[in-house]
């Protein structure tokens, strides 16, 4: 089976369904863009918000983020309620694991980044399966999160590369392109399309390590 899903479509998705309230500024605090859990948290419509100053509609415990894609920097506040605080173990599902995200997307890439590390995963990340491979040799990694289409080696063959050294590794391949059938699926190994929801790619990765 093949998809059709562009970069732009995954990463939406999950910004979208974020459980955490997302605002994207740019340099001058101008906000560009707001989730729906912000939404929720505004009791707002987006075009209501869209255009105005961020110290003005933030409101509550927040992090803030520095972003840049393609050149263009822009901030990402993380909105917390304070009651949901004290509940640290569900954030901080992925403590004792490393994942590698490879993806040559710098959206979707980042995108995949976020949710892990807001999930208490060690994220480090690359673009390309060269630069994955010189990673996996140099620290150890519990997952590999590999989109199926990279520049050079394919998904596969990083996993397999992977593998042979470090055959302790989880693989998530994740495509909007193509789909890994069961039958190609070693143990140890899962395919999830793209677009996927923050907590697909969390429900996938923890079966994996569980």
């Amino acid at each position: 089976m093949r998809f059709d899903v562009t970069a732009a479509t995954v990463a939406r998705a999950l910004f979208d369904g974020a459980p955490d309230g997302i605002v994207v500024s740019d340099v001058s605090d101008v906000i560009v863009d707001v989730n729906a859990a912000a939404l929720r948290k505004f009791g707002v419509a987006r075009e209501e918000v869209v255009g105005k100053r961020l110290d003005v509609i933030v409101l509550g415990d927040r992090v803030r983020v520095p972003c840049e894609i393609d050149g263009q920097k822009f901030f990402l506040s993380f909105l917390r309620e304070p009651s949901a605080e004290p509940s640290a173990d569900p954030s901080n599902e992925g403590d004792r694991f490393t994942v590698l995200v490879v993806d040559d997307d710098p959206q979707v890439r980042w995108a995949i980044e976020s949710v892990l590390s807001r999930a208490g995963y060690r994220v480090v990340a690359a673009h390309n399966a060269d630069d994955a491979v010189t990673i996996a040799h140099d620290i150890v990694i519990h997952a590999l999160v590999t989109d199926l289409v990279l520049p050079g080696l394919s998904g596969l063959a990083l996993a397999s590369a992977v593998l042979a050294f470090r055959p302790d590794t989880k693989v998530l391949y994740v495509s909007g392109m193509h789909q890994v059938g069961a039958d190609r699926l070693q143990p140890g190994t899962a395919f999830l399309p793209k677009p996927f929801a923050p907590a697909e790619l969390l429900e996938r990765l923890r079966t994996l390590l569980a």
